[in-house]
Formats: structure tokens, sequence, C-alpha cells
């Protein structure tokens, strides 16, 4: 079957105001493999060096990995050339989009796409950093985004959170220009992946979903945007 568009949707819990992606029939999204790797292409029209991106996506994806009580584990797996979103190149991808199509919102920092199965496992996700639009730092400058804040925004959408009403949560929807705040996890960010890797749930989830996955119809989710809270001196 088709790769297929379909709406993204959010479900709030009653007590955190964290939320968890859906797909349309209603499942939760998240991983069933507790450890998940990515690759990231470097090369960028901003000033990095292949090592700063490189040191920025890990520490990113090292606040997932460190949340207590989580069994998920999100690791870096090298670099590739690969440069854009494609589920058929097997492998999770973050990467920096110098061309950033019409249909793709201009107001985003970066996008995050996830492909799933039927019952909500996810099997792959791509991350595109927008820097068609957008200047990028590593500092906090007042006039740049920053590089590891939206990395690890980004990644929480990857594993199957959604947005946080709380502002200053890692996964709140808003990002301002020199903000560097939403590097380290808040409480709420932490209680989503638990909520999803715990160790009971994560069992029975990784049981009722093992060996599944190939025979399920595959479905293109769009997973994520994060929104800047200004836009003055940005592009």
């Amino acid at each position: 079957m088709g790769i297929l568009p379909i709406a993204s949707l959010l479900w709030l819990t009653s007590a955190s105001a964290y939320s968890i992606k859906l797909n349309e029939a209603g499942d939760e999204l998240r991983w069933a493999e507790m450890d998940l790797g990515f690759y990231v292409n470097p090369a960028n029209n901003q000033g990095f060096s292949e090592a700063e991106v490189v040191e920025a996506a890990k520490a990113a994806a090292s606040q997932w990995s460190a949340v207590d009580g989580s069994h998920l584990r999100v690791n870096y797996l090298g670099q590739t050339d690969a440069d854009q979103v494609d589920y058929a190149d097997s492998r999770n991808l973050v990467y920096f989009e110098q061309d950033w199509p019409e249909e793709w919102d201009d107001s985003y920092l970066a996008l995050t796409f996830t492909w799933s199965v039927e019952g909500g496992t996810l099997i792959a996700f791509d991350l595109a950093i927008n820097e068609d639009l957008y200047d990028w730092s590593n500092s906090g400058g007042p006039r740049s985004n920053d590089l590891r804040n939206t990395i690890t925004h980004e990644i929480g959408h990857a594993i199957g959170i959604g947005h946080s009403e709380i502002d200053d949560a890692t996964m709140y929807f808003q990002s301002s220009p020199g903000d560097t705040d939403k590097r380290d996890l808040a409480l709420d960010d932490q209680e989503a992946t638990r909520y999803l890797y715990g160790t009971l749930l994560a069992q029975q989830f990784a049981c009722s979903t093992a060996g599944s996955a190939p025979a399920g119809a595959l479905a293109l989710l769009l997973t994520g945007v994060f929104v800047l809270r200004r836009r003055q001196g940005v592009r």
C-alpha cells in the first residue's frame, strides 16, 4: 500500500500539560525499539563546523536518553550526505534544509516527519532544520535561533510527544531568537517520556507490536512544528 498523508492529532492527559501524538485511528505513537538511532548531515551555510552540528544533535538526544524511569535511548550513529525527507533511505535523519518547500509553512524553524504502521508503532523519522529562512547559532545570540534548543524540541516530536502547555517546557510550541532554555528538559517533558517509555508501558507495547511492523500499512505523519514566538531579525 502507498504512503499516505494523514492528519496530526494530539491527546492531552488530564494530569499533565504534555500531549501525545496519535494516528487517525486514535493509537498513541511510540517506538517499540528502545534503542533509537539517527544520522546527521552536518552540511550547512551557517558557519558551523561538522563537529559543532554533530555535538549539538548528540547533546539534544542525550536529554531524552537520560530521563529517569524511561528505557528509551536516542543514539547518534554517524554522518551521512542524505539531504531530503525520504522514508525509503531507511535511516533517521537530522539535516539542514537549504531550500524550504513552499508547501512547508515558512514560520516553522524545523519540521519533523515520522512514519508509523498500524497500531501506532513508529518506524522512521526525518528532521529538517529551516536554514533557508532563519539564522542559527550555538551561542544564544539575540538575532539567531539556537540549534540545540530546536533539535531537542524536534526529537521530542520524533519519539511521539506533542506540544506542552507549559511555556518553559522543551515541548512548548513557541521559541524566540536567543532562547536556550529548552535545551534542558522540564519536568513535564520528562513525564511525557516516562509515560511513553516507562518500564511497564514500554514492555507491554513492545510485546503487543513485536514482529507486526512489516505487515502494517505505512502512513506519513507530520508530527511537529517549532514556531517562533517572534520573528524580528531572523531572516
